[in-house]
């Protein structure tokens, strides 16, 4: 149920039972005071019927009281008048009342009497008349109740009609004062609290009510303005912030082409040495034939192309870009990246390879998924010793995100021989600037920066290692959008 209409019934419910207790108050004391009325009719009439008929019967005699009784019942007033002596053994003259009631009357005091046994009932007033001692006479004033009866469902009526008018007239004014100073601002306040939910911070309020609606309005007014105010610092914040993320990973891109740029220089002196000596060759006319030149040539061509290829494939990898996901073969992206390091490895003397079952499809961005394969591999050739291995695993597996549903990935595992990661510092791999290399040897944001590209794709990165049997790195990424569930 609404606040305003558990308010609007209360406040009826209230109202209804103060107007039906005050209505029922009246009601009594209308009807007390037309009893009183009654009473004191009958009092005063009783007392000057009293004095006539003593005065008739001090001057004409008893017979000519009683007639004067006789003659005043006769009248149509609704008022009945009886001459009763209060023992008389004769029934005419006998009192309607009981006995025990009328001992007060032989004390020369009024006895009033309601009797309602009957339909409508009765009022009996008994008036003690000073006559000789014997016997004990008095008159009887009976009056029906129908009157009093009559009135009370009069009033009983129009009090009924005053209570209803009452009670409809203090519905309708509530019912408008709560809708006006309850209902009108709450739903004012609920609209807002649900603009400011769908992060509309301009939305106001318009609460203009000087009370504490209006305050909690204008209080929550300012809550939108500070949240405004705090929504455009944190727009402002996280664009800085991302572009902190694409320097960041850029500077560990570049820093990455530094440590393959000797491998880079050793892969581009072979096809450099082969084009120099067949360009002598063919300057010296050192050829045996025309067509043995046109084919140094075309061996010059090749070698130009190999080395343009290096070259450029170094330049798309240290080149700054946005994250543009699209369906990419893992092994494919894999083989690249082996062929990027393979310089180092030699250089090591440690052996690389892929190992692909069947073609894995993700939906990722190649060049950044590359600098993820780029930083695991260096820091795998980094940790493995001569004649070592390094492993590359591509293949899909059914795994359950740190937060979400088990469902089906892509996975690339980077494994190496190497001596293994220290449990102590397993847990801390992906933080920024912790590193176990030596001073000059890394900055530790290799692999920061590489969970937070993995995140950026909707993947997670796993670590594992063994003291003397080498690391693991399983990189879990959302398959490609054919192979999707």
């Amino acid at each position: 149920m609404r606040l305003s209409w558990k308010i609007n019934l209360g406040l009826m419910l209230a109202i209804s039972t103060v107007l039906v207790f005050q209505a029922h108050q009246r009601l009594g004391r209308e009807v007390a005071l037309f009893e009183n009325d009654v009473r004191r009719d009958h009092h005063v009439m009783g007392r000057a019927l009293r004095n006539a008929v003593e005065d008739a019967m001090e001057d004409a005699g008893p017979a000519a009281a009683i007639d004067l009784v006789r003659r005043l019942d006769a009248r149509d007033d609704g008022l009945r008048i009886r001459y009763v002596e209060l023992d008389a053994s004769d029934p005419a003259l006998r009192p309607d009342a009981p006995r025990y009631l009328l001992d007060p009357v032989g004390l020369g005091a009024e006895v009033v009497h309601v009797d309602q046994a009957g339909d409508p009932g009765w009022l009996y007033t008994y008036v003690p008349i000073a006559l000789p001692p014997e016997p004990e006479t008095a008159l009887e004033l009976r009056e029906s109740l129908a009157s009093q009866q009559a009135y009370i469902r009069a009033t009983q009526v129009r009090i009924a009609e005053w209570l209803v008018l009452m009670i409809a007239v203090s519905w309708a004014v509530v019912a408008v004062l709560i809708r006006w100073l309850v209902s009108g601002p709450i739903e004012s306040l609920i609209a807002h609290a649900r603009r400011v939910g769908r992060r509309d911070f301009a939305s106001r309020a318009h609460v203009g009510s000087h009370d504490e609606l209006g305050e909690l309005g204008r209080e929550l007014d300012q809550m939108a303005a500070a949240l405004q105010a705090a929504d455009q610092r944190l727009v402002t914040e996280q664009e800085a912030k991302s572009r902190a993320v694409d320097q960041l990973r850029h500077a560990d891109r570049l820093m990455t082409v530094g440590q393959l740029a000797a491998g880079v220089a050793h892969e581009l002196g072979t096809p450099l040495n082969v084009a120099q000596a067949r360009a002598k060759m063919i300057a010296s006319w050192d050829v045996d034939d025309e067509e043995d030149a046109r084919g140094n040539a075309r061996t010059i061509a090749e070698q130009c192309d190999r080395m343009t290829a290096i070259i450029r494939q170094l330049l798309d990898f240290a080149r700054p870009r946005a994250l543009e996901a699209g369906d990419e073969d893992l092994a494919a992206v894999a083989r690249a990246a082996v062929g990027l390091v393979a310089p180092l490895a030699r250089k090591r003397g440690v052996s690389l390879d892929v190992v692909s079952t069947s073609p894995v499809g993700a939906r990722v961005d190649r060049g950044q998924l590359q600098q993820v394969l780029l930083n695991l591999l260096s820091n795998a050739l980094h940790a493995t010793p001569p004649d070592g291995m390094v492993h590359v695993v591509v293949d899909e597996v059914v795994a359950c995100p740190p937060a979400g549903e088990e469902g089906r990935f892509a996975r690339l595992c980077v494994r190496d021989t190497g001596a293994g990661i220290p449990p102590e510092n397993l847990p801390h791999v992906f933080e920024p600037f912790f590193t176990t290399k030596d001073v000059g040897e890394g900055t530790g944001l290799g692999l920061s920066v590489s969970h937070g590209i993995v995140r950026d794709h909707g993947g997670w990165i796993e670590a594992r290692s063994e003291l003397g049997q080498g690391t693991t790195f399983e990189v879990y990424l959302p398959p490609a959008s054919g192979e999707r569930a």
